[in-house]
């Protein structure tokens, strides 16, 4: 009997949230793209929306729906950003700790490469301002693509480019004034 009564309740909700997408779906989308870059990610905001209203259905004596359903789009993103920057650190931090070779090598020449990388990364972070150094670093030693590199700077893709484009200018120029002194 119970079985009987949830799955009722539950078919009950899905026809409200269903309503509710049917009379607002183009202000929902228009809401989401205003506050979503990427398509993907505006696709399962939308799906797990839709689910946030069969889960807890908006209260009936709600005037604004489509205040209410800002708020939780908001909070779907928040949450949704939160699980993907949390998953791609998660991988990132992975990737850092095992990353292992294939071949084996003496330990002498890991040590050796160890410091040479290390005294490197030491030169980059004292003969370039902070954050192109940082924008360096996080593209060629962890490897993390433009925007993955912008999303951890806390920038867009445009500066994070530009720091990397000024950076790399640097450097250059640090080796072409080795080269002439040496």
């Amino acid at each position: 009997m119970l079985d009987v009564e949830n799955e009722i309740e539950t078919k009950e909700r899905v026809r409200r949230a269903e309503d509710i997408f049917e009379a607002y779906g183009d202000e929902i989308r228009a809401m989401i793209s205003l506050k979503v870059k990427e398509q993907s990610m505006a696709d399962d905001v939308f799906q797990n929306l839709f689910l946030s209203v069969v889960h807890r259905p908006i209260p009936t004596h709600i005037d604004r729906i489509e205040a209410y359903l800002n708020r939780i789009i908001t909070n779907d993103i928040v949450d949704e950003t939160r699980k993907t920057n949390g998953y791609n650190e998660h991988v990132r931090g992975y990737g850092r700790h095992n990353s292992h070779r294939m071949k084996q090598e003496p330990p002498d020449g890991d040590v050796i490469e160890v410091e040479d990388v290390r005294k490197m990364l030491q030169l980059i972070e004292r003969q370039l301002p902070s954050r192109e150094a940082e924008a360096l670093i996080r593209r060629h030693v962890y490897g993390d693509d433009i925007s993955d590199g912008a999303r951890e700077m806390n920038v867009d893709t445009r500066t994070f480019s530009r720091y990397l484009s000024r950076g790399k200018r640097r450097i250059r120029q640090l080796f072409g004034k080795g080269k002439e002194d040496g």
